[in-house]
């Protein structure tokens, strides 16, 4: 009964520093979101990554690293950030649009 009682007890502390490693990701996804609308750029790419150091499932912090890479005109870079997304979640559709135009602009279109 002791040993149910323990393993129980680290399964909820998984869980619950899961939890909050999640949302430290989704805090720093937003920050990103907010210096992107402000145009700032090179921070804006800092907290994606840091999202991303947190969450590398994170599929919308892939997206929101990739608007980015899109904007300094890296795009083979903004392109593997949408496949990303794209693999952890294959109905999202910003990252559908990103990889478009990520390849709209490889290609020269």
């Amino acid at each position: 009964m002791t040993i149910f009682i323990i393993i129980m007890i680290i399964i909820l502390l998984i869980y619950i520093v899961n939890q909050i490693s999640r949302e430290k990701a989704k805090e720093w996804y937003n920050k990103g979101i907010a210096l992107l609308e402000a145009g700032r750029i090179e921070e804006a790419i800092k907290c994606f990554d840091s999202a991303l150091d947190i969450d590398p499932g994170y599929a919308e912090a892939w997206v929101g690293k990739g608007l980015v890479l899109v904007i300094l005109g890296r795009y083979e870079e903004a392109l593997n950030c949408a496949e990303e997304a794209l693999k952890i979640n294959p109905n999202l559709s910003l990252a559908s649009g990103l990889k478009k135009i990520c390849l709209e602009k490889l290609l020269g279109k």
